[in-house]
């Protein structure tokens, strides 16, 4: 995948968990606690946040932030590929997100 391709990719998955346009990314929440959801955490990764910081953060276990974090990308890939139009290039790239 070109570097432009790379960029395009990482754009388009920040502005879909931005927009969140069915609501689903901000109300997966861990720990019942709203400021702790998957569009905050994803974001924060996508910025360069490490796992560590996250952790302190949000107030929450590092490995159960991480796990957390999987399994709603597991859960939500069916929605970024809908919303995306993803190929193999750019499921590459949902990859590269953990």
């Amino acid at each position: 995948m070109l570097a432009k391709d790379k960029n395009i990719a990482f754009d388009r998955v920040v502005d879909l968990l931005e927009a969140d346009p069915d609501d689903l990314f901000k109300t997966a929440l861990i720990e019942e606690r709203p400021e702790a959801n998957f569009q905050s955490v994803a974001l924060k990764r996508l910025q360069g946040d490490s796992w560590d910081k996250l952790a302190v953060e949000f107030r929450v276990a590092g490995t159960a932030l991480q796990v957390f974090y999987r399994n709603c990308l597991q859960e939500f890939k069916p929605h970024f590929k809908k919303y995306l139009s993803l190929d193999n290039g750019w499921k590459q790239q949902l990859v590269n997100l953990t």
